[in-house]
């Protein structure tokens, strides 16, 4: 009788286990998405702002 419930106990710590690890995994894929949005969008704020500079002063950017 025991020895079932020490096999009961061993399999819920098992599953518990992999229930804390994949919920771990699942926010640290959240966070990557979230610091590479992030990223883009600065990237992209960059770029829109050198091209309105270049729009309106191209003689400082496009120098010959």
């Amino acid at each position: 009788m025991q020895d079932k419930t020490l096999k009961k106990r061993k399999t819920m710590n098992k599953l518990l286990a992999v229930i804390a690890i994949s919920f771990f995994l699942n926010a640290c894929s959240t966070t990557v998405a979230v610091v590479d949005v992030t990223g883009s969008a600065v990237v992209y704020a960059g770029k829109t702002i050198v091209n309105t500079v270049d729009m309106l002063t191209p003689d400082i950017i496009n120098r010959k």
